[in-house]
């Protein structure tokens, strides 16, 4: 077959990623070599099982005859090891991701949970403090402090901060002024911001009877049955049943994964300029966790509660 005859080759649309990866291959094999000595088959009696479609492929890229399409987002992204999301009225509010942090956008008021979910095939621990409080014993939030802890692939939806084993206080969308922070004497600081320390369990110690202990505070398993933008907190809501109950885990030394939601008014997010105001500004303050000494017991109503 003469040289001219041989020019019969069919253009290709690949993607950019396939692209890469054949280009390097040939490359890394001599084919570019090759092609450039010669457009007859000398490269083909090197192809030991390939098959004529991808020679034929390698061919016009080395040829640059091929149409690379754009990098398409994938539509199945790798989910996070914890998921955490805000509820209200049964409908999940929005989260925005803006330079580097996420934010939802809420309502001036009403009551919501939060929805924590572990995509991973391991049991895991979630401490979980709303406005710089322990959601469990109702103190500062720090690591050490009590969680939830969850089955591999288990969803499970906490409604308040827990008064004790049977029933909670809802979380409750209130201005700054009205906050359970606020009402504890700790201040607006830590206002408008949920927090999530996920824990791996470690590995299974024998213990003798009677010795049997977890580390840091008790975990709780859920049981199946200039502005004049409103600044948010979480109120110390009305009381609602909720079923908890105490189960044994032993956690790392350090948290896997640290989730930081800033919730907000949507007129306070535009003046932080999340996502729509071009306007850039300082990194939200609030912390999550304040690090105090983790304490036991349950969360204790303000001053005046009901």
């Amino acid at each position: 077959m003469s040289q001219d005859e041989d020019k019969t080759v069919v253009s290709f649309r690949i993607s950019a990623r396939l692209a890469e990866a054949l280009s390097t291959y040939a490359k890394a094999n001599g084919w570019v070599k090759a092609q450039q000595g010669s457009r007859g088959g000398s490269h083909r009696g090197r192809d030991t099982g390939r098959t004529a479609l991808v020679v034929h492929i390698i061919e016009a890229l080395v040829e640059d005859r091929l149409t690379i399409l754009p990098r398409q987002p994938n539509p199945f992204p790798v989910e996070q090891p914890m998921q955490v999301e805000v509820i209200q009225n049964g409908q999940c509010l929005r989260k925005i991701e803006h330079l580097g942090h996420t934010y939802v956008e809420a309502p001036p008021s009403g009551e919501y949970e939060i929805r924590i979910t572990n995509n991973s095939p391991h049991r895991r621990l979630a401490v979980l403090a709303v406005d710089g409080i322990n959601v469990i014993n109702g103190q500062n939030a720090s690591y050490d402090g009590g969680g939830y802890v969850l089955d591999p692939w288990q969803s499970t939806t906490v409604p308040g901060f827990l008064r004790s084993n049977k029933e909670c206080a809802r979380f409750t969308f209130t201005e700054k002024s009205g906050s359970y922070a606020n009402q504890t004497g700790r201040g607006t600081t830590n206002n408008g911001v949920i927090g999530v320390a996920v824990f791996d369990e470690k590995p299974a110690v024998k213990y003798t009877e009677g010795e049997m202990r977890t580390s840091g505070g008790p975990v709780r398993r859920r049981r199946a049955v200039s502005s004049n933008s409103v600044d948010l907190g979480t109120a110390y809501g009305r009381v609602a049943e909720f079923s908890t109950s105490n189960t044994m885990f032993n956690r790392q030394d350090h948290p896997s994964l640290v989730i930081t939601l800033h919730y907000a008014v949507t007129e306070k997010l535009v003046e932080m300029g999340v996502p729509m105001d071009a306007q850039v500004s300082p990194p939200p303050t609030a912390n999550p966790f304040p690090a105090n000494p983790a304490a036991p017991g349950f969360a204790q109503p303000p001053s005046g509660w009901r």
